[in-house]
């Protein structure tokens, strides 16, 4: 299982959709997952997730062959699942900066 996660915001689904289709893997989105599942509560403009509801559920359907992609990942994964991970954070947005976003470049050429 490949894991991209990070602050909201850094482009963690734009990965993910390029690295899932180069790899033929399937993405499990976290977010998605917990509205779909209903293990949330809203609290003004936000959803608090249930994430040991969640980390329940993303057990059962996740697969060798899964792409895993959102913030939540570090709270609802067991580190035995998982083979690598992106961390994606807004400090580093230019390719030049980070040595996450050269790797994504090589992987998605």
């Amino acid at each position: 299982m490949i894991v991209i996660t990070g602050n909201p915001g850094v482009g963690k689904h734009t990965v993910a959709a390029k690295l899932a289709q180069k790899l033929d893997l399937s993405i499990i989105d976290l977010n998605k997952t917990a509205i779909e599942s209903k293990v949330f509560e809203k609290n003004g403009s936000t959803l608090d997730v249930n994430v040991k509801k969640l980390a329940k559920i993303v057990k059962k359907i996740t697969t060798k062959n899964s792409l895993v992609v959102g913030h939540l990942a570090p709270y609802v994964l067991d580190k035995k699942q998982v083979n690598s991970v992106i961390v994606r954070s807004e400090e580093h947005t230019s390719e030049l900066q980070s040595p996450c976003n050269l790797v994504c470049r090589l992987l998605l050429e």
